[in-house]
């Protein structure tokens, strides 16, 4: 490693890849055979003297890093830092971890160094467990070079697969990211007994859970549900729980989506089956997380979720508790060109948006779009990152937009950020899951830490946007009867200040703060409005979108500003690696009121 070369190691939970993260050419070769051009890699380094020299550690960091479970913990890079750039590209934090095995604390010693650790796997594939496999996987095959240089061996088995934990120390505290080894399978607690549940868990991030009596078991970390290994390693590790736990599921719980492999797989076992949105699962899972019984205002920010009507759902505001819901509010439905190929190609959502909601300066190769709205004469000109776009690539756009070809409708906020990013040209083509929203909040950083996350240079004011009333709420199980129409967050004006702002000259970061400055203000603006409706006091946020550390650092403050208490994730992710414990409540309770 210190020559360069990049190692295989079998660690606690699987194979993992080394190499001397002060190298930006052993890097560039890891990224290269792994096929991961961008996503951030996590370190280990010797001791939380070594963590220190990297990052900035506070209390709680300290106290996660040095506990038993060892988990990488995210925290700010400093400036003096002796890691590669590319090791976090555009990242102003690092995932740091210490030795989680007296191999790891002989090897980091011996080799003097900061070491790039990251799961033995090609990127979106399980880690690689046995020495046969890791041979197969990461060393040379027919057709395919060495992802590894050496390989260090042993012959301690490895009983079950498990990456490595992650937390975040956000300013409202600590929160899991990813919760595997160190975390699974100690048991959730619950305030009720349940019958034997099989909540199948997502479609990415997944996790499944299995309930008795008073627990909740959440599996660690599988992965996304799209490849042939994954469903795998699912289906290995579920058989590895119901014998170590002794649970034989009566009922099985799926997500809505009819397509979501997790959903196939659950369908075609036996027992009781239940369908289970993927929105109010995120809002189940915060309330049993942190305690709370509801019923409350949940703020279900995400990327995707299959809707109540068919659409993609993503920008919600619940009102409810694991008995059942209302959508009381949510962002505007906007297309999403090429479905989830979108997700990959922010720069083609950010036009779509543009021109669906404003409208569009012509630029040679466009379509006229009947229906949509009409270019206005005040209309700021494309951002740079849009007029970069090939004009064949545009034409498509507009011709989707036109004829509705390919061109779902969502209410994601993921997908918001998304577009933002790609606008102020942070992010135009995306290589991980987030990457666009991630580097939109790096930006709204300006490369420094986010504690206190604004200074002296906050906005003092947020970009406008309209909170408009539309007739009827859609529900699902039994619930209050705690509002009669539904309020949607319309972003035209959002969007015309942005870009005005931009045609303006003025940069990217401040601009990044300003949107997130205005997100916040939206979600504080609405919860308040619910509140006032309904008499509910609690507010519970989830979806991966809080996982935003700048998000968290505004909402909260302006919640309780308005009287609101904050409900947290402290057990289990905000994000997609949490739904399947709130499946799994939703589903208790859909029994109970079935007389099941």
């Amino acid at each position: 490693m210190r020559a360069g070369a990049i190692v295989a190691l079998r660690g606690l939970g699987g194979y993992q890849l080394a190499c001397d993260a002060t190298s930006a050419d052993a890097v560039a070769r890891l990224r290269a055979r792994k096929r991961r051009p961008d996503k951030p890699f996590a370190l280990m380094v010797a001791d939380l003297q070594a963590a220190e020299a990297c990052v900035t550690l506070n209390a709680e960091a300290r106290t996660l890093l040095t506990s038993p479970a060892t988990p990488i913990v995210l925290a700010p890079r400093r400036e003096t830092c002796a890691i590669v750039d590319s090791v976090a590209p555009r990242h102003f934090t690092l995932g740091v971890m210490l030795p989680c095995t007296p191999l790891h604390h002989l090897l980091v010693r011996d080799a003097g160094l900061p070491l790039v650790m990251t799961s033995g796997n090609l990127s979106e594939e399980p880690i690689a467990r046995d020495n046969a496999e890791a041979l197969q996987r990461l060393g040379a095959t027919s057709g395919r070079p060495a992802i590894a240089d050496y390989f260090l061996m042993h012959n301690r088995e490895i009983y079950s697969r498990y990456d490595d934990s992650v937390w975040m120390v956000a300013s409202d505290g600590p929160q899991p990211v990813r919760r595997a080894r160190g975390y699974a399978p100690a048991p959730v607690p619950l305030s009720i007994a349940t019958r034997p549940i099989l909540a199948c868990g997502p479609e990415l991030k997944n996790t499944f859970c299995l309930t008795r009596d008073r627990y909740a078991f959440v599996s660690q970390h599988i992965g996304d549900m799209q490849n042939l290994e994954t469903l795998q390693h699912y289906e290995q590790t579920l058989s590895i729980y119901q014998r170590l736990f002794h649970v034989t599921p009566e009922v099985v719980a799926v997500d809505m989506h009819p397509d979501y492999q997790a959903t196939r797989y659950g369908l075609g076992l036996p027992g009781e089956h239940i369908a289970v949105q993927h929105h109010h699962a995120h809002l189940t899972s915060c309330l049993v997380d942190s305690g709370h019984a509801g019923p409350a205002i949940g703020v279900i920010w995400d990327g995707t979720g299959y809707g109540l009507d068919g659409t993609i759902w993503g920008g919600e505001f619940l009102l409810g508790d694991a008995r059942g819901f209302q959508r009381a509010a949510h962002l505007q439905p906007l297309p999403l060109p090429g479905g989830e190929a979108a997700i990959h190609h922010p720069a083609r959502l950010a036009l779509a948006y543009v021109r669906t909601l404003l409208g569009s300066v012509p630029l040679p190769g466009d379509v006229a779009l009947p229906g949509h709205v009409a270019s206005r004469s005040n209309t700021p000109p494309l951002p740079p990152a849009l007029r970069a776009l090939p004009e064949q690539e545009r034409a498509t756009v507009a011709q989707m937009l036109a004829r509705g070809i390919n061109t779902p409708i969502t209410s994601s906020a993921g997908r918001l950020f998304d577009a933002v990013s790609a606008l102020l040209g942070l992010c135009s083509t995306a290589t991980y899951e987030a990457q666009a929203a991630i580097e939109l909040e790096m930006a709204a950083g300006r490369g420094g830490p986010l504690w206190p996350p604004c200074g002296d240079d906050t906005p003092e004011t947020s970009y406008p946007y309209e909170v408009a009333s539309v007739a009827g709420v859609q529900a699902w199980g039994a619930v209050e009867p705690y509002v009669s129409d539904t309020l949607e967050l319309r972003l035209a004006p959002l969007f015309s200040a942005l870009l005005a702002d931009m045609a303006a000259g003025t940069p990217a970061p401040p601009v990044a703060l300003r949107f997130h400055v205005t997100v916040a203000g939206m979600i504080a603006d609405v919860c308040a409005r619910l509140a006032a409706q309904t008499g509910l006091q609690h507010v519970a946020l989830s979806g991966g979108c809080f996982q935003n550390r700048l998000l968290l650092a505004l909402v909260p403050p302006l919640l309780r500003s308005r009287g609101l208490q904050v409900l947290l994730h402290r057990q289990v992710p905000c994000n997609d690696g949490g739904v399947s414990l709130g499946q799994a409540i939703v589903a208790h309770y859909a029994l109970e009121q079935n007389g099941g």
